[in-house]
C-alpha cells in the first residue's frame, strides 16, 4: 500500500506558503546525566562523565527532527516564564521551528526532566509536567490548524488538561478541516491507558512504542496490537516502535512491514521515538511509500541515539537518506 500526497512538495519545504506539520504536545528542558552506573547512597557523591542541558519534550523533539529533515514544522505547546522556557524557545528558533502555536504562561514552571542515561544508552526519567499542564485543545484554534497539512499530537499521558476527551475533540476538528493526523503517546505512570483509545477514530497514523501500545491493548504481539488498534478506529497505519528491534507497521487492509533498526553505537536513546516520528512523517510528506517512510524514520532514530539529547547527531535529510539507503 502506497500513501502519497497530491500537493507539490515545494509547499511543504522551507520557503513555501503552506506549513507541513503542526507538532502539538509537550516541550521540556532535559537535564541529562551520563553514564549512570549506580545511584549514590544518601549523603554520598558519585562521579559521572557529563551533565548537559538539552531541548526535550515529544513535540519539540519531533519538530526539530522535521526541521532538520527539510520540512516546515510549527510547535504548539506551552512553556513557563523562566530560564528553561527561554532556552527552549531560543533553540526552537535556531532550528527553524515556527513558534506560531507556542505560548508563554504564567503560574507554571517550564516542564523539565532529569534524564539518567546508563552506559548502554538506555535512560530513566524524573519528570515534572509544569507548563504542559496549561495545554488545552483551545490552544489549537481552527485558524492555526488550517495552516498545516498534518497535526502530529504527541506527549499524550503527560498533558493533564489535554489527555482524553480534549485531545479527541482536537483531533476530530483537525480531521473535519481536512488535516492528516498522527498520534504518539508516552509512558503513563498513572496507568490511564484507555484514554488513548478514545482518540483513535480520528487518527490516521498511530505511532506508539510497542510497550505503550501493549499496555493500551493488553498484548505483546505486534499483529494483535495493530488489529485491536484498527478495531478502536485507526484509519490508515499502525506503526509500533520497537527500540533496538526496529519497527513493525500494519496498513489497514494490507500486509505487515517489519524493518530492523540500523546498527549504530548508542550514546543516548532520549528522543529516539520522537525523531522516528519526524523521519516517518517527513517521508510521508515527500511521497515515499510506507516501507521507505519507515526506513527514514529508523534512520532518524538511529542518528538521534548516536549523540546526546533529543535529536543527537541528526543533521539533515541528505544524511538521513544516505543511512536509510533510499
Amino acid at each position: 500500500m502506497i500513501f502519497r500526497y497530491h500537493r507539490p512538495m515545494r509547499e511543504y519545504m522551507h520557503g513555501g506558503a503552506t506549513r507541513a506539520v503542526l507538532c502539538g504536545g509537550n516541550a521540556g528542558a532535559d537535564v541529562t546525566a551520563r553514564p549512570i552506573r549506580a545511584i549514590p547512597g544518601k549523603g554520598k557523591l558519585g562521579l559521572i562523565d557529563s551533565i548537559g542541558l538539552f531541548t526535550g519534550g515529544c513535540a519539540v523533539n519531533s519538530g526539530i527532527a522535521l526541521a532538520r529533515l527539510g520540512m516546515k514544522p510549527t510547535i504548539g505547546t506551552a512553556v513557563g516564564r523562566d530560564g528553561f522556557g527561554e532556552f527552549l524557545l531560543r533553540r526552537l528558533r535556531e532550528n527553524r521551528v515556527d513558534l506560531g502555536g507556542a505560548q508563554v504562561v504564567g503560574g507554571f514552571q517550564s516542564s523539565s526532566t532529569v534524564v539518567l542515561v546508563t552506559p548502554d544508552g538506555e535512560r530513566s526519567f524524573l519528570h515534572t509536567e509544569g507548563a504542559s499542564g496549561a495545554i488545552t485543545d483551545r490552544m489549537f484554534p481552527d485558524s492555526l490548524l488550517k495552516k498545516h497539512r498534518i497535526l502530529h499530537l504527541s506527549g499524550f499521558f503527560l498533558l493533564p488538561r489535554l489527555d482524553g476527551p480534549p485531545a479527541r475533540r482536537l483531533l476530530a476538528r483537525a480531521k473535519k478541516l481536512g488535516l492528516t493526523t498522527s498520534f504518539d503517546s508516552c509512558w503513563d505512570p498513572r496507568r490511564r491507558w484507555r484514554l488513548a483509545k478514545m482518540c483513535l477514530p480520528f487518527v490516521d497514523y498511530y505511532l506508539p512504542s510497542i510497550e505503550e501500545a501493549g499496555e493500551t491493548f493488553g498484548s505483546r504481539d505486534p499483529r494483535t496490537i495493530a488489529e485491536r488498534a484498527f478495531a478502536a478506529g485507526v484509519r490508515k497505519v499502525v506503526v509500533l516502535k520497537r527500540g533496538s528491534k526496529g519497527c513493525y507497521a500494519l496498513p489497514r487492509g494490507g500486509s505487515p512491514v517489519e524493518l530492523p533498526a540500523f546498527k549504530v553505537k548508542v550514546v543516548d536513546a532520549t528522543g529516539a521515538g520522537d525523531c522516528f516520528d519526524g523521519g516517518f512523517l517527513a517521508g510521508i510528506l515527500r511521497g515515499f511509500d510506507l516501507r521507505d517512510a519507515l526506513r527514514l524514520g529508523n534512520a532518524a532514530g538511529a542518528l538521534n541515539v548516536s549523540g546526546p539529547g533529543g535529536f543527537g547527531k541528526l543533521e539533515s535529510f541528505a544524511q538521513a537518506r544516505r543511512l536509510a539507503g533510499i
